[in-house]
């Protein structure tokens, strides 16, 4: 998703933001693959609350110029509204 953003025209700043605390190799899997498509990643490691982390997150992409924050997770099968509600103005103010 992060190489689709960055391959738009304009292309897109993306922040990966590792929240998928419960498994601490899903953060380093997701550093990994944010190497490949050259990608920054802000993680806070595994001992945080991952809506902590979230919120933090937005705070620097906002401050850094970022203009998409994506957020892994655990692989929650309903999404978290204050998830949507903090992600979604990052996303939208910069279209």
């Amino acid at each position: 998703m992060s190489l689709y953003c960055k391959e738009e025209d304009p292309p897109r700043k993306v922040l990966l933001v590792a929240c998928d605390v419960y498994r601490p190799a899903a953060v380093e899997q997701l550093k990994t693959l944010a190497k490949t498509t050259n990608t920054t990643v802000f993680e806070k490691g595994t001992d945080m609350d991952p809506v902590d982390i979230a919120r933090q997150a937005y705070t620097y992409a906002k401050d850094n110029g970022f203009d998409t924050m994506i957020v892994d997770t655990a692989g929650r099968q309903v999404p978290n509204p204050w998830l949507v509600d903090i992600c979604h103005p990052c996303a939208s103010s910069h279209r």
